[in-house]
């Protein structure tokens, strides 16, 4: 289990058997940690810039200090707004974010504009061709988590649509509905 804490991007694990949580160092890492997902035995974590990190803990051993492997996986080359990684049917996507300013509104300085998403190759460190849509399928996005769902399982729940849920200043806020790709207002 891995748990993100405290005001500045903390990073911590714990494995059966274990007394305490263990620190993973991340003092390094430019722009922190802004989100993880476990995905087929790693933990891969999302940076503010785009970065995405695999960690890779070791079973329980008897050293005093688990050992825990990090590599970069890869980097985006756009800038975007709040970064995503998620799991989706067995895959693991980057879904960055596009915001635009939004003076005309005393109560919101910016908005979405739109979502790219793409398939991450975690073996070649590479993201492939973006996804254009997401079938039956739908993402909601956190301020620092993602998940995807079958629509079809739930009611009032749109295929093919991102829900983008965020709380700025203390103050929670559901943005409207963004079909993946566009923008409707």
């Amino acid at each position: 289990m891995v748990h993100h804490y405290g005001p500045v991007n903390c990073l911590a694990f714990w494995r059966s058997g274990d007394l305490n949580w263990t620190h993973i160092d991340v003092a390094n890492f430019t722009s922190g940690v802004s989100a993880i997902v476990y995905h087929k035995g790693e933990f891969y974590s999302m940076s503010h810039c785009g970065k995405v990190r695999a960690y890779e803990v070791a079973g329980p051993n008897t050293s005093d200090q688990p050992i825990v492997k990090t590599r970069l996986v890869v980097e985006m080359d756009e800038y975007s707004f709040n970064p995503h990684v998620a799991e989706l049917s067995g895959t693991l996507l980057l879904v960055a974010k596009f915001v635009k300013s939004n003076s005309d509104n005393p109560y919101c300085t910016y908005h979405t504009s739109k979502f790219k998403v793409h398939e991450l190759d975690i073996i070649r460190g590479e993201l492939k061709e973006e996804m254009k849509i997401l079938g039956n399928l739908s993402m909601f996005l956190g301020n620092n988590w993602a998940s995807c769902i079958d629509s079809s399982k739930f009611s009032g729940v749109k295929p093919n649509h991102i829900y983008n849920l965020f709380i700025m200043d203390d103050v929670q806020q559901v943005q409207f509905v963004r079909q993946l790709g566009l923008c409707h207002h």
